[in-house]
């Protein structure tokens, strides 16, 4: 016998995300794990803080010399995030 109104457990969190208002904090989640990604282990590790909304993401780096390798390579990171989230999410870093 076949059921009529099946649903899949992916379909089913997607709609308990979507009606509980989860999308925002789960993408901010989303953006965080690209960026560490996309920065490199040696580099993410000198940032403290993170911040984003609005396609804009703000990173607290605690070195100097890492903000500035960071700052140089600020349109590569932005292409590595966006990539790895698969659409145009972030469109620009601000680093202090």
């Amino acid at each position: 016998m076949k059921q009529e109104n099946t649903k899949t457990i992916s379909e089913i969190l997607k709609e308990f995300i979507k009606e509980d208002g989860l999308e925002a904090g789960l993408n901010r989640l989303y953006v965080f794990d690209a960026y560490d990604k996309a920065a490199g282990k040696e580099m993410s590790a000198f940032t403290e803080k993170k911040y984003y909304d609005n396609g804009i993401l703000t990173c607290k780096i605690s070195s100097a010399v890492a903000r500035h390798r960071l700052s140089m390579s600020k349109d590569s990171i932005i292409g590595k995030i966006n990539k790895e989230l698969g659409h145009e999410e972030v469109k620009k870093i601000i680093f202090r």
